[in-house]
């Protein structure tokens, strides 16, 4: 009986380790998000545009 609750309070240990770490998990994504606003050099990339001959969207002139 004495190892079922070891293995009980070791559970619930576990679930706890699990909770906090899920809030340091978000509370680290909180904190990433302003920070891509304010340092440009962390946004992503523009998206990368072909040629305007490849691009059915820009008028080409007939050969």
């Amino acid at each position: 009986m004495e190892k079922i609750l070891d293995v009980q309070e070791v559970l619930e240990s576990m679930r706890e380790d699990d909770q906090r770490l899920e809030k340091l998990i978000a509370d680290l994504k909180k904190e990433e998000a302003p920070s891509t606003a304010t340092r440009p050099e962390c946004a992503l990339p523009k998206a990368y545009t072909p040629p305007d001959s490849q691009n059915p969207h820009v008028p080409t002139l007939p050969d």
